[in-house]
């Protein structure tokens, strides 16, 4: 027993396993950098180019409902888009995140908050991708009887709209609250919520 107690260096059992304070700068690093390429994506998908109103059959949708139908469809592929440019930075993020062994009951939950929005994106990215003018164009020709491919877009903006992300916002807040304590400066805290709401923003 002697000769063990020889080997454990002085205070040794005193030390945490982990620095929490380097932990919440690597996680603030990877907020920080997932932000930067979150923001880039959301940048180059500003401009709009397939809006309905530029598709040739679009003036002879008539009605609210109609136009609305239409819409919907056009909202929920360019989520699609969205969610699919994005889906590689995210992932980045929640591999690296993987990586930091954390016991931080706040910065574990930020992590969860992430992997929940990295498998989000990736149902909302799973709309197959089509020519939204030839929707348009079929609907019109089909008499307003919406063929496949705007069935499955309406169901998929239905599940987008309905995400709720209250659970994830509350996490990330908690995690952001949490990195300011352990040292992370404001502004770097902040980013570590990626403003990963961006798909729905900017409908």
């Amino acid at each position: 027993m002697l000769v063990l107690l020889l080997l454990v260096p002085t205070g040794a059992a005193a030390q945490p396993h982990d620095n929490e304070a380097d932990n919440a700068r690597a996680f603030a690093d990877i907020g920080v950098r997932a932000t930067a390429a979150i923001d880039a994506v959301t940048a180059a998908t500003e401009g709009r180019p397939d809006a309905p109103s530029t598709c040739p059959a679009s003036g002879r949708v008539r009605g609210k409902a109609r136009k609305r139908a239409i819409g919907k469809v056009y909202a929920a592929h360019w989520i699609a888009r969205y969610s699919r440019a994005t889906l590689p930075a995210i992932s980045q993020a929640v591999d690296e995140l993987d990586a930091v062994h954390t016991s931080d009951e706040a910065l574990r939950s930020g992590r969860t908050a992430w992997r929940r929005v990295e498998r989000a994106y990736t149902d909302f990215g799973s709309l197959r991708p089509v020519r939204f003018c030839s929707v348009v164009r079929d609907y019109v020709r089909a008499d307003f009887r919406p063929p496949p491919a705007m069935r499955r877009a309406t169901e998929m903006y239905g599940r987008q709209m309905g995400w709720d992300t209250t659970d994830i916002d509350a996490r990330l807040g908690r995690a952001v609250e949490r990195l300011i304590e352990l040292g992370v400066p404001p502004a770097d805290a902040d980013a570590f919520d990626g403003e990963i709401d961006g798909a729905s923003d900017a409908q």
